[in-house]
């Protein structure tokens, strides 16, 4: 049976959001460990994954190899800190989909689903 998860904020590779959120971690290099052991602890190879952006802060290579490390079908709608980042390219890969505008959500849920291929 296929999950479905809704999350959101990771922050890979964001060294002050250790401080800003008191994250429990002593680097962002055991933050990202941790983050990615847990994922792949819960979402298995078919579950779905909408991550609502700022997903994260590092460059296109590291993002992507996140990304690729990452279990599911990942769709990305990139939040206000994906924008204009190196970064944001690097949420495409085979298995993912991202989306260009935003969420919204008053009445209806509107969002624009491009291919990343």
């Amino acid at each position: 049976m296929q999950n479905v998860f809704i999350i959101s904020d990771h922050h890979f590779g964001h060294g002050h959001i250790i401080d800003f959120e008191s994250r429990p971690f002593a680097d962002i290099h055991e933050m990202n460990h941790v983050m990615i052991d847990t994922w792949n602890a819960v979402v298995g190879s078919e579950d779905k994954v909408f991550h609502l952006g700022d997903f994260s802060f590092l460059n296109r290579e590291k993002t992507k190899d996140i990304v690729q490390r990452l279990h599911g079908y990942k769709i990305l709608i990139l939040g206000n800190h994906d924008r204009g980042r190196s970064g944001a390219g690097g949420l495409m890969s085979a298995s993912t989909r991202s989306v260009n505008t935003r969420l919204y959500t008053k009445d209806f849920i509107y969002y624009r689903m491009n291919p990343c291929i």
